[in-house]
């Protein structure tokens, strides 16, 4: 069974009630029962073995008991590698209709640490009216990307920001690796900088950063370069923005897995 993604309400309590679209996905998908064990995970990464104790028509209650940040009642498991892996964390361009949600929910399911819509030059969708009601929309998708994938990760949504922002939002932001549409004088391989990066300091988190469907302007690529980012150029077919979001970060994330564990 699944993990469940419990409540951002919930803070450890001994007994919990769970109504819509979490009664739905326990009761009417997963189909369980009075006396079923499922287990929840909370936001701060901590899991529980959690026992359904009643249903009603609209709403169940359920016991919970905590089981640190291992496994009890699920029969999914996760990732193989198991030592320290760093954060990665997406600066995706804006894209529109519903490719934003698929770059969410692909991302969520790979194991991203975060993700921030990113605001420039060539975006062509605008949420600046919307913004609150597409972040819960966002955060929906992450929680079922969560509980679909069992992703040890707790991937979360950030705010939108705009691309000359960026830099002064980063910790490490010589650690920020640019995807760019076409390849520049300076850009070097995906793996090579990756590597390079990790030997420097494999703990520290990774930054990347997606242009939206016309890319990054050259302007924009400049500016980020001058500020310590890395430019990357994916020497393949020309990729779609949700493509190459999802290329590029299991690309990254399988390398990194293939280094840390050969150390």
């Amino acid at each position: 069974m699944r993990v469940f993604i419990l409540p951002p309400s919930f803070q450890g309590e001994g007994e919990l009630s769970l109504k819509g679209k979490d009664y739905h996905y326990l009761v009417n998908v997963l189909r369980l029962k009075e006396g079923s064990f499922f287990t929840g995970r909370a936001r701060n990464g901590s899991f529980y073995e959690l026992k359904i104790t009643h249903i009603s028509q609209n709403s169940l209650t359920a016991t919970s008991q905590e089981k640190g940040d291992e496994y009890s009642s699920s029969t999914d498991s996760l990732s193989a590698y198991r030592g320290f892996f760093p954060e990665i964390h997406l600066y995706q361009g804006l894209a529109k209709g519903k490719k934003m949600e698929s770059i969410i929910r692909q991302c969520t399911e790979v194991g991203i640490t975060s993700i921030t819509p990113l605001i420039s030059t060539y975006c062509v969708a605008d949420i600046s009216n919307k913004e609150e009601n597409k972040l819960t929309r966002y955060e929906s998708i992450v929680k079922e990307a969560l509980q679909q994938s069992s992703s040890p990760v707790m991937t979360s949504i950030n705010p939108s920001i705009h691309v000359k922002d960026l830099m002064n939002s980063l910790e490490f932001p010589q650690r920020l690796l640019v995807l760019h549409q076409i390849p520049k004088g300076e850009t070097k391989s995906i793996f090579l900088l990756v590597k390079q990066l990790i030997q420097e300091e494999e703990k520290a988190p990774l930054y990347v950063a997606i242009g939206p469907e016309g890319g990054f302007s050259d302007q924009e690529v400049e500016m980020l370069v001058s500020r310590g980012a890395k430019c990357v150029f994916l020497n393949t077919n020309i990729l779609r923005t949700e493509t190459a979001a999802i290329v590029s970060v299991s690309i990254i994330q399988q390398y990194i897995i293939d280094l840390l564990s050969h150390n």
